[in-house]
């Protein structure tokens, strides 16, 4: 069963803004309780650490924005196009028992994609994405 995985935290109010279910790699083995990660390329694996979103753009997943891995264990983050992006028929209801797994990608469903490129480009508050197990 999916569960929520992504958290958009406002850090000086101490509040959860959003919340979401979000795909991890499907590489190696990783499996929805477990994901296994690798910041190699073609791993199909998430890779841990800190991301800055980048450049948006339109390419094969639809509008989604490029990661900048920030730390050793994601620094090959724009080398293996790991991006953020949204999949149309992924839901936000973690109960709907549909597993989905992504090349390595942080993705999310379309709503929730749409409410993070929203602040994302609105610069008023930085950003950044941290995955971690």
């Amino acid at each position: 069963m999916n569960e929520y995985r992504l958290f958009l935290v406002d850090l000086e109010k101490h509040k959860v803004l959003l919340r979401s279910v979000m795909a991890h790699g499907s590489g190696r083995g990783s499996t929805i309780e477990e994901a296994v990660c690798s910041n190699e390329p073609g791993s199909n694996c998430s890779s841990l650490g800190r991301y800055r979103f980048g450049a948006n753009y339109n390419g094969r997943w639809g509008n989604s924005f490029r990661l900048h891995g920030l730390d050793p264990g994601n620094n090959r983050a724009l080398q293996r196009a790991i991006v953020f992006h949204y999949y149309q028929y992924m839901t936000d209801d973690p109960e709907s028992g549909s597993l989905y797994y992504s090349q390595g990608c942080p993705m999310v469903p379309k709503s929730t994609y749409l409410k993070v490129k929203k602040i994302v480009e609105s610069e008023s508050q930085p950003l950044v994405l941290w995955i971690y197990k």
